[in-house]
């Protein structure tokens, strides 16, 4: 199928190029004879006019194998572009799959267990019934999770004035700290967008820094205002992260091999997808005493 739409993209685009060059050979061809037969003789205009003939024409097959080079070229630049499209959104909807189906299979093997079991009392039916609630809190988180990851990605619904600092302070007291301690400098720093979706990315950015982290460890979060905009900066302790790994962190689903409680592996995309809708950017960088260094850069309101 690719190559066969590769060879129709090809004669489209060499094929505009070419008749554009006809067009123009034939008006210049044209303009050529009425000029040469102005200035000369009958029987030398129409030998000068036929010489300029199969000049053009040879020009013209030089002219249309190099439309055919290009539109090769451009044809497979824009089929590679399509293809690893195609290719992000299948492993997209693969992960998706695999994430979705293991809370299922939680629900299905304990109900299984438990219904198998003609002893059953009260007690299993409870600890059957948590393990159910734990499964359905992980697939709702999923399933939250992809719908902001879609949300981001196709623009903001609406924009107004929103302070970066009160959005991280929102959200640090949403987030369970675990025995990590969460440090806030925040400083005061307008930036124009979506309020939740700003909330949102603090929030991951926050329960990443505790869920990738040791008891006693700590989360450092700081907003300010910059001569470009705004930063929010989340530091966390933690273990070693390889500098290899990082840029994969914020691929949907992608965990980098790092452990710690559940977790879909989409807080880090969805924070790049909020702060692309943003106009901003985000940045990771390993601590080499362990842990990540992460900066968002925002325009400013």
């Amino acid at each position: 199928m690719i190559p066969h739409l590769r060879v129709r993209l090809t004669v489209i685009y060499g094929g505009l190029f070419a008749a554009f060059v006809a067009v123009v050979l034939g008006v210049s061809y044209w303009l050529m004879g009425r000029h040469l037969h102005r200035t000369l003789s009958e029987l030398e205009a129409d030998a000068a006019q036929a010489q300029l003939g199969t000049q053009y024409l040879l020009f013209f097959l030089g002219a249309t194998l190099v439309a055919g080079a290009l539109g090769w070229f451009f044809a497979g630049r824009e089929l590679r572009s399509m293809q690893a499209a195609f290719d992000a959104r299948e492993r997209f909807v693969a992960n998706a799959s695999h994430e979705l189906r293991s809370p299922l299979t939680v629900i299905r093997t304990e109900t299984d267990v438990t219904m198998a079991n003609p002893d059953a009392d009260v007690d299993e039916f409870r600890a059957m019934g948590t393990e159910i609630v734990s499964a359905v809190e992980d697939m709702d988180a999923l399933l939250d999770g992809l719908m902001v990851l879609a949300r981001s990605g196709h623009g903001l619904p609406s924009v107004e004035p929103v302070d970066l600092a009160a959005a991280a302070r929102a959200a640090a007291r949403r987030v369970r700290a675990d025995g990590v301690h969460v440090r806030l400098d925040l400083a005061p720093a307008g930036v124009r967008g979506e309020r939740r979706l700003l909330e949102r990315l603090a929030a991951n950015l926050i329960e990443n820094g505790v869920r990738y982290n040791a008891p006693g460890g700590f989360v450092a979060v700081t907003t300010r205002a910059s001569q470009d905009g705004a930063v929010l900066d989340v530091v966390n302790s933690g273990p070693l992260v390889d500098a290899s790994i990082a840029d994969r962190l914020v691929e949907p689903f992608e965990r980098g091999g790092r452990t710690g409680t559940h977790g879909a592996g989409l807080g880090l995309s969805i924070v790049r997808s909020v702060a692309e809708a943003h106009g901003g950017r985000l940045a990771l960088s390993p601590r080499a005493e362990g842990g990540l260094a992460v900066r968002v850069s925002l325009p400013a309101a």
